[in-house]
């Protein structure tokens, strides 16, 4: 991930080497795209845990004590 990170955020070395001209944008583009993608990872882990636990909570067996 840090290595993804700072090829993509440091220096202009990669993007003038991609784009010649007008490289900021592009950049912000592709950025802000990943963060995008990033929170969307975020959001369905934390439904994908939240719908594990609602369903353990729907069939957990009550004690037998």
């Amino acid at each position: 991930m840090l290595v993804l990170s700072r090829t993509f955020g440091s220096g202009n070395l990669l993007w003038h080497a991609i784009l010649e001209e007008d490289s900021s944008r592009a950049k912000t583009v592709v950025q802000e795209g990943l963060e995008l993608m990033g929170y969307a990872f975020i959001f369905y882990g934390s439904l994908v845990f939240l719908h594990r636990d609602f369903v353990s909570f729907l069939y957990k067996k009550p004690n037998q004590d």
